[in-house]
């Protein structure tokens, strides 16, 4: 693999990706994301894509007022 190429997620850090965007991780998670974050450029593409993906989402929603 050359230095363009970026190695799969596996999918406990497509989960931690995730549960770091929308601020559901445990302290112990927190830690275990940011000790995988130092040498992992794809989960630091992942987490960007996923906040990116959840600021649109918010966008695209009608504002609906409360019953």
């Amino acid at each position: 693999m050359n230095n363009n190429q970026l190695k799969p997620l596996s999918e406990e850090e497509e989960q931690l990706a995730a549960g770091y965007v929308l601020g559901d991780l445990t302290d112990a998670e927190v830690t275990r994301l940011e000790q995988l974050l130092v040498d992992n450029p794809a989960l630091q593409q992942e987490i960007q894509a996923v906040q990116t993906s959840l600021d649109l989402l918010s966008q695209a929603l009608p504002t609906v007022p409360a019953p």
